[in-house]
């Protein structure tokens, strides 16, 4: 039933966007017409006829390599294989840890490119609770199709671009787990397909992830650091997935008014990070930051900090946290959460939870590519929840 709705959508891609390629290579055959003359013109028709036949035989061979040499280009693009793989692959985590993973695709050919993906995940529910994903790709100018089902375990994912397509290595999604109970579950790929934007079915392979759940030690491991209770959100700046600036918009949470909550900023999938800088921004009419904790990597000794302050009235609208941090003595790669913001509602309605600004960096201060997710509060009055 998944594969055929996946097919479906393929197809609905097809008629609506893109024109089927063809491409065909005509062999010529020549033909040599001869006459029987007298015995003196046989001599020179015989070797007339051999220069035709030599001329027949290399125009014959060019031609086969030709096609041959095209067979061969067509076929290393349709038969590399594009790799489904689950970041970080390995992760140890205690029980009560929410923390996310992410499902990468790499390896994709910019010829032919991908227009659409597929993929089926599942996981030891016992072990595993799957709490929510958040799409990467396929977000805008898509149509899809995708269930998450915690009881059973299972993530259903297909989407395909109206037009255009990607290429190189990108995040599809995010997804959010909380460790229930020790032991150990597999991120199990049971289904994964891709296709060019002329309908081809490419090549897939795919590498399972593991999560190791140990007894909870009353604290967190670096990758999820606990913050205050009431967690409302988990804000990602996404790595390597930067295409056209895209930003991935979450549902608005909900709280309410005087309760206090938290949010955390985390950055994932990245690759040699020497520094990081984001700025949040949210309307002070309706929230007051109180407290903000920041989270370096434990290899990041002599890290520097600049700004770093609270301000709630950072103009007559909204305030703003903004904070920079470099260590380029040690390079980061992975998933790591490097802050906990502490909001306190302090008027009713609904208040955009942004990012003002973002950026990655290695350790030489080149930009590393990214994507972000923003997201809303919608605070309810006392009276009201």
């Amino acid at each position: 039933m998944k594969r055929l709705f996946f097919g479906l959508i393929f197809c609905c891609v097809l008629l609506v966007v893109f024109l089927p390629l063809t491409s065909e290579l005509p062999v010529k055959e020549i033909q040599n017409t001869q006459k029987t003359t007298t015995n003196q013109s046989q001599s020179v028709q015989s070797t007339t006829s051999d220069q035709a036949q030599n001329t027949e035989s290399t125009t014959t061979n060019q031609s086969q390599s030709v096609q041959s040499t095209t067979s061969d280009q067509a076929g290393n693009i349709l038969n590399g294989s594009i790799a489904y793989c689950i970041e970080p692959g390995n992760l140890t985590v205690e029980e009560g840890d929410v923390f996310n993973v992410s499902v990468v695709v790499e390896d994709i050919p910019v010829n032919p490119g991908v227009t659409a993906a597929e993929f089926h995940l599942s996981w030891d529910p016992t072990v595993l609770n799957g709490l929510s994903f958040v799409k990467v790709m396929f977000q805008d100018n898509s149509i899809g199709w995708d269930e998450l089902n915690s009881t059973e375990g299972f993530l259903f994912y297909a989407h395909a671009l109206c037009s255009g397509s990607i290429a190189g290595n990108q995040t599809l999604a995010i997804i959010t787990f909380e460790a229930i109970r020790q032991g150990s579950s597999t991120l199990h790929f049971t289904y994964v397909a891709a296709c060019s934007p002329n309908a081809i079915e490419l090549s897939c392979e795919a590498a399972d992830g593991n999560v190791a759940v140990e007894k909870g030690s009353g604290t967190s491991p670096p990758i999820t650091p606990s913050g205050p209770t009431n967690l409302l959100y988990t804000m990602s700046i996404v790595a390597g997935s930067a295409i056209d600036d895209n930003t991935s918009i979450l549902l608005s949470a909900v709280a309410v008014e005087n309760v206090p909550f938290s949010v955390n900023v985390e950055i994932v999938n990245v690759t040699g990070m020497g520094g990081w800088d984001f700025g949040l921004c949210w309307n002070n009419s309706l929230l007051n930051c109180t407290n903000v904790e920041i989270y370096n990597p434990s290899s990041w000794q002599d890290a520097i900090s600049v700004d770093g302050e609270i301000e709630n009235n950072f103009n007559s609208t909204y305030g703003s946290y903004h904070i920079a941090v470099a260590d380029a003595q040690a390079p980061y790669s992975g998933n790591i959460m490097i802050a906990t913001l502490t909001f306190n509602p302090v008027g009713a309605g609904t208040t955009p939870l942004a990012f003002n600004h973002a950026e990655i960096c290695n350790c030489m201060g080149d930009d590393i590519p990214f994507s972000t997710t923003n997201g809303s509060i919608t605070v309810n009055d006392n009276a009201s929840s």
